[in-house]
């Protein structure tokens, strides 16, 4: 019965962050300013970086090598904004950057000295540049200190769930390590990142309206990224389907699929 109600895998998830991220492409491309249709789209498109920020945090635990699965998002990150610039001239960054530098961090916190953990404020200042719009930086990062704070969060809504499983013996017999990977860890990790991800929300928009960083549409909008707990608090922190090709697809769906939309919107937009 439990293992029913926690139905979705890791690839499930990013699939369904693939599409919202579609469907939020297409809606910018084709249905800017197009009254409902184009929030609806802008609505289920926020789904998806929600996901992707979720999922980051799995990367940054699991990964037997995660220099190179930090590699992989910086260097896809890199070229696509050169693309941006150099060729489409754009200067709206990408999110594959923000995810890379916000894993970059991790990477620091999760040392044991002091002296390592200080290195996260590098990639930290590298997104606080970008996301100030002080011209002190050529790249700009998608969702900025917002996103990042939401990916480093998640990471932390981890360690606070192992914290309490810690100080109450919630394993009671079990080896904690088997404990982690158990259905129940797992259920109390999705609430808790999904309280976050609420109060996470909130604390942006109500610092947005007061400090106006963002319009008030853009605010508006972006508050629908809670919608992202339908999906967490059913993830059962299982890999799922994790055959090679899929795992480099869902590392290239990103620039394929703003290409493919890009090039559909000069033909038909």
């Amino acid at each position: 019965m439990k293992n029913k109600i926690l139905f979705l895998t890791a690839a499930m998830l990013k699939i369904i962050g693939m599409v919202t991220m579609v469907i939020d492409h297409v809606g910018v491309m084709f249905f800017e300013h197009i009254g409902q249709y184009y929030d609806l789209y802008r609505i289920i498109g926020r789904i998806a970086f929600v996901i992707f920020a979720f999922l980051i945090t799995d990367g940054m635990i699991h990964s037997k090598n995660k220099i190179k699965y930090i590699i992989q998002m910086l260097v896809i990150g890199f070229i696509i904004q050169l693309v941006e610039m150099f060729i489409l001239g754009m200067d709206e960054g990408e999110v594959m950057s923000t995810l890379g530098l916000s894993a970059l961090i991790i990477y620091f916190l999760q040392k044991t000295s002091w002296k390592s953990k200080i290195f996260s404020l590098i990639p930290f200042g590298l997104i606080v540049l970008g996301d100030m719009d002080l011209d002190l930086t050529a790249f700009e990062f998608q969702y900025g200190i917002y996103g990042c704070f939401m990916i480093v969060g998640f990471y932390y809504c981890y360690i606070l769930g192992y914290k309490i499983v810690e100080k109450y013996n919630l394993n009671k017999d079990i080896e904690m390590n088997e404990y982690l990977k158990s259905v129940d860890f797992i259920r109390i990790r999705n609430v808790i990142s999904c309280i976050f991800l609420i109060v996470l929300n909130l604390i942006y928009a109500g610092a947005s309206y007061i400090i106006h960083i963002r319009s008030y549409y853009e605010i508006e909008i972006q508050l629908y990224s809670m919608l992202g707990v339908l999906f967490i608090i059913f993830y059962n922190g299982r890999r799922g389907y994790n055959k090679p090709w899929f795992k480099w697809f869902c590392y290239f769906f990103y620039p394929l699929q703003f290409i493919l939309v890009f090039v559909a919107y000069m033909l038909f937009g």
